[in-house]
């Protein structure tokens, strides 16, 4: 029996295909969980998101591990994907690759809207100065969204970004109180099942390793409460 590592390499021939099929546009990324911190195996038109084989695994795949939503269906469709530092959204989906029940591989697709967004909002500018107005609501947003982010690093100051503009603060303002929420935000996104990723974490928060682990500490008794 071929090993989970032999069976996913066979799709890399499919990245290939599905990248030229779908077109400049369309990034696919092969994923194998194994190896989280490194685990984009194979991807194609990767300028979309400046992304190339050896970069980490994005917060959705790591909240999708943590939560084992993956035993509820085969696939996910219909969420939106955000560039770390850049307004750019992509439409994305991912297809779970599975043996047994177990999940070994993700198969990801991110689409770069932008041309299309454009053409559609001059279409509607168009029918709200001609057109009769429709009152008819749209489909609600979907909550989830990928953060695409391309390193541990990156993964840390992005969480410390956010919880700075929370807080009106700076990050060497940042209280004790205000890096465990940092903490708490990057757990909840999965963070801390990376390797190094307290290494990446304490320098960026301005502290020592094991000060980042008695954060999590706290925030996992705080979670546990």
């Amino acid at each position: 029996m071929i090993s989970d590592s032999e069976y996913l390499k066979s799709y890399i021939p499919l990245v290939e295909f599905l990248g030229k099929a779908l077109g400049p546009k369309t990034e696919v990324v092969l994923h194998d969980v194994a190896n989280l911190e490194s685990s984009v195996i194979a991807i194609a038109n990767g300028q979309i998101t400046r992304r190339k084989v050896g970069d980490p695994a994005t917060d959705m795949m790591l909240r999708t591990i943590k939560d084992k939503s993956y035993r509820n269906s085969d696939y996910v469709v219909g969420y939106s994907a955000k560039i770390w530092n850049e307004s750019q959204k992509l439409s994305s989906a991912t297809y779970y690759i599975k043996r047994d029940d177990r999940l070994i591989g993700m198969l990801c697709f991110n689409t770069d809207n932008t041309e299309m967004d454009q053409l559609i909002a001059a279409v509607e500018r168009f029918s709200s100065a001609h057109l009769p107005k429709d009152d008819k609501p749209g489909e609600p947003a979907n909550p989830e969204e990928e953060n695409i982010v391309p390193s541990l690093k990156g993964m840390a100051r992005e969480a410390i970004e956010m919880t700075c503009a929370e807080f009106g603060v700076t990050a060497d303002q940042l209280e004790v109180a205000e890096r465990i929420e940092v903490v708490r935000l990057l757990n909840s996104r999965g963070y801390f099942q990376l390797k190094g990723a307290v290494h990446e974490l304490a320098p960026e928060l301005g502290v020592s390793e094991p000060t980042v682990y008695r954060y999590l500490e706290t925030v996992k008794k705080s979670d546990e409460a």
